[in-house]
């Protein structure tokens, strides 16, 4: 049936000489998107005048007048919000219904294959309380409308795209609902027609233009009547009908009007996916989608992949594309960042779905390349011939370097730094020769986890180990955990959680925690899956943060949890704190060392032998050895002599003497005694030997079971909103980290994720050479008056620390040696 012709009008309208935005990574093959005098695209001129201009606080009173004028007081429908269960349709849902106080009913068109997760993402979202109008048109009829569009418009998408935007008017037709909201305009904001930048809404005249590709359903329906696809009596029947907006006396009669919600509200579609895994239970792909880096957008159907593959192919533009250029906007990513993503995911073919959507379509893999040619041709400019393959003649490039490309090898080859000639010594007991695991990104000079009340000024860290072929430890169990039995596992904690029940409701078990993603998961799990009671146990960060304490709050409120909180002495903590920092560069020792030894001493007064942290700490780089068992290790929580017990790096006998402590003022701080934890039989286990630990799972957990929140901006250091956010002292315990290990806060955070398969290697050099080692100025004045330092007193300190292999002073700065973006050839970055 191969029509050999195209009813895209954008296809013979498209410029050949191919530019990309020097802000995003877009290029002027993007229908409608124009680029001005100084190469910047439409899309990212607005986004400047989305995040520093626009007034959104008066864009918002304007929708609360317009929200007035049709809101129903008796209960009754007032506005129609199209969803289908993603985070976009779902934040303006929630947002109208739970905080304007609105009545909306929702509508779907549904797509034509659901994902598993796409129908639980709309199931979830119509249960957290909304009325739903689920459409499924006539699929025979919509089949074959779905092969026609693929052929003569290059995108099976297209029925879905006509009903999607009609199917709202005949429902507000039907129920006499005028109102009707969308999310955001994606001419404004990914790039396109700025006919309308400055209208709340859009006629539906503009729907050809700016959606159809030019077309109408009519054109596409001749075309399958010419051929003898379509029948005079499917294009007769009802269900065509859902394809076009009812007739404009219809509209104009009820007054029917539609509104962008971006126009008065700031759309930030990362902003959406928080506040729906927080409000509407849902839930992201377990892995990144095929064409690109993300995993929450375009989750439902199962022929998304094509649109965005087809997107490529027609403009040299796919998926990764379309997500790095409004991440980047929005500041979540850099252009050079964005850079990389594209050259290492644009154009991915989706093959996951690929013999569904052959299936679906009625054609085979020939017919299916005799299309993707033919669009291909279609652009000569875009695509060549070499050998046979396809390749794209234009491709983003970083401004910054002179190279025609950005080059991602497949291949990832460790990294060895040797020492030059000038005579430099490592401190701290960490290796002279720094090397990189050719996994992730961490080196060897990670220090493995030690007793924290045995850290003295003389003590001498264990480094990561890599083997012979430059992988990890903390890799290397990563690989493990895929071929662990975790059924018998589960099978083994339900032994255990059963040996200790409790059927008269007593407590059974203690999870420490302060309300942060990974303890949320842990005590919740045991009790609402597991039938346990446990007690939580909170020792409280040195300084909370608004975000902190809320999601604290929420843990006990939301969750359903009794908590013990052990509020310490503030003036003997921060002398600690401050003797940690002059001593150890360990700012965070203080706190360490109460989360853990206050559990152990909780479970023997409560009479509670059974204690449950989340994950060991041998996940992050501890010998393999460690995960061997589910016990934590009694050395670390239990001392038979208080003479081989340090507090800040000073002995308790010197506590006392020097700095007037007494025993009172040190005890909460010190382990538990040996002899007492073995009387009572106490047990601290690691839930992570039982269940597969995934912090960025533990995080959704916690959303959606316990009202976690996430940083309304990413954590300082780092790319990440969401973990240890409790704590004002944070950031500055990261820093440390980075000053005398050369491992800042987004080494720790990326390596874990590429462990995860969250993120690939080169993804995580970028991240890493964007945020590692960024200073913690949001708190810092805090604590340290807190702590009763000047800021001079601490670098100055910093600089005591920095092992001579590691740091090296440029120009009166400090720089490091060795650094894995910098020494690695496997990601050319600007």
């Amino acid at each position: 049936m191969f029509f050999n012709k195209t009813l895209d009008k954008y296809m013979s309208q498209k410029v050949t000489d191919v530019k990309f935005c020097k802000k995003c990574v877009v290029s002027n093959q993007r229908p409608r998107i124009n680029l001005d005098e100084d190469g910047v695209c439409s899309a990212c001129r607005f986004a400047h005048q989305k995040h520093n201009k626009i007034d959104w606080a008066s864009r918002e009173k304007d929708l609360i007048e317009l929200l007035d004028q049709y809101r129903s007081k008796d209960g009754s429908y007032d506005c129609i919000v199209p969803v289908s269960g993603g985070k976009d349709s779902g934040y303006v849902a929630h947002q109208l219904k739970f905080k304007y106080g609105m009545h909306p009913l929702t509508v779907t068109w549904a797509p034509f294959l659901y994902t598993d997760i796409g129908w639980q993402n709309y199931i979830s979202f119509k249960d957290t309380g909304f009325d739903n109008v689920l459409c499924f048109p006539n699929g025979k009829i919509h089949r074959k409308l779905s092969r026609l569009s693929f052929e003569l418009v290059g995108d099976a998408w297209e029925p879905f795209a006509y009903g999607q935007k009609a199917y709202a008017f005949q429902i507000a037709v039907k129920f006499k609902i005028p109102l009707i909201f969308y999310g955001e305009s994606g001419e404004v904001e990914y790039g396109g027609s700025v006919k309308n930048i400055d209208k709340p809404s859009e006629g539906i005249t503009d729907w050809k233009n700016f959606y159809y590709k030019g077309s109408s359903l009519d054109e596409i329906a001749k075309h399958g009547l010419e051929c003898g696809f379509l029948t005079e009596e499917e294009v007769k029947d009802k269900s065509f009908e859902f394809y076009n907006p009812p007739n404009m006396e219809e509209v104009e009669k009820i007054g029917a009007q539609m509104h962008w919600f971006s126009f008065y509200k700031k759309w930030v579609p990362q902003e959406n996916y928080y506040y729906a895994v927080e409000h509407l239970a849902f839930q992201a792909n377990p892995g990144r989608s095929e064409g690109t880096y993300s995993k929450y957008a375009s989750l439902d159907d199962k022929t998304d992949g094509f649109h965005y593959y087809l997107g490529y192919i027609k403009h040299g533009l796919g998926r990764t594309t379309s997500d790095a250029a409004h991440e980047i906007r929005d500041g979540h990513l850099t252009r050079e960042e964005g850079v990389a993503l594209v050259q290492r995911y644009d154009g991915e073919f989706p093959k996951k779905y690929f013999k569904e959507f052959l299936e679906y379509l009625e054609i085979d893999e020939y017919q299916f390349n005799e299309v993707i040619d033919f669009y291909r041709n279609m652009s000569p400019h875009l695509w060549k011939k070499e050998d046979g393959v396809w390749k794209l003649t234009h491709q983003v490039t970083d401004l910054n370097v002179k190279r025609e490309k950005i080059e991602v090898q497949p291949e990832v080859k460790s990294v060895e730094v040797k020492a030059s000639n000038e005579k430099i010594f490592s401190k701290h007991g960490l290796p002279e020769k720094v090397i990189f695991c050719k996994s992730c990104v961490m080196s060897n000079q990670r220090p493995a986890s030690s007793v924290e009340f045995k850290h003295k000024v003389t003590h001498k860290h264990r480094a990561l180990r890599i083997n012979d072929e430059g992988i990890c430890d903390a890799c290397q169990y990563a690989r493990q955990k895929d071929k662990i039995q975790w059924k018998k596992r589960e099978d083994e904690l339900l032994q255990l959680l059963d040996k200790h029940r409790r059927t008269d409701g007593q407590y059974d078990c203690i999870v420490p925690g302060s309300g942060g993603k990974d303890s949320c998961y842990a005590s919740h799990i045991l009790k609402y899956k597991y039938g346990m009671h446990p007690l939580t146990i909170t020792w409280p960060p040195i300084l909370y943060t608004d975000i902190g304490y809320k999601n604290f709050r929420n843990w006990i409120s939301v969750g359903g949890f009794d908590n013990i909180s052990f509020n310490y002495n503030g003036k003997n903590h921060a002398l600690l704190t401050k003797l940690a920092i002059q001593n150890l560069l360990h700012p965070f020792q203080p706190f360490i060392l109460g989360q853990k030894n206050l559990a152990p001493k909780i479970a023997i007064k409560y009479d509670v032998p059974l204690i449950f942290y989340g994950e060991n700490e041998a996940e992050y780089g501890n010998p393999i050895a460690d995960n061997v068992s589910s016990m934590r290790d009694k050395s670390y929580y239990t001392m038979s002599n208080l003479d081989e017990v340090f507090l800040g790096g000073v002995s308790v006998k010197e506590l006392m003497e020097k700095y007037g402590l007494s025993y009172h003022d040190v005890q909460t701080y010190l382990p538990a005694d040996h002899q007492e934890i073995q009387r009572s039989k106490t047990e601290v286990h690691y839930l992570g030997y039982y269940l597969k630990w995934t912090p960025q799972e533990s995080y959704y957990y916690a959303v959606e079971h316990t009202g976690f929140e996430a940083n309304p901006v990413r954590t300082e250091g780092t790319y990440s909103k969401y973990n240890s956010l409790d704590d004002k002292i944070d950031g500055l315990h990261y820093y440390t980290t980075f000053v005398k290990f050369g491992l800042g806060r987004a080494t720790y955070d990326a390596s874990q994720e590429i462990r995860n398969k969250h993120l690939t290697r080169e993804e995580g050099m970028a991240l890493v050479k964007r945020f590692d080692g960024e200073f913690p100025e949001r708190y810092f004045k805090e604590v340290m008056d807190f702590i009763g330092m000047s800021e001079d007193e601490f670098r100055n300190n910093c600089d005591r620390f920095r092992s001579p292999h590691l740091w090296e002073k440029q120009a009166g700065s400090w720089k490091l040696r060795n650094s894995i973006y910098e020494q690695s050839d496997q990601l050319v970055l600007g």
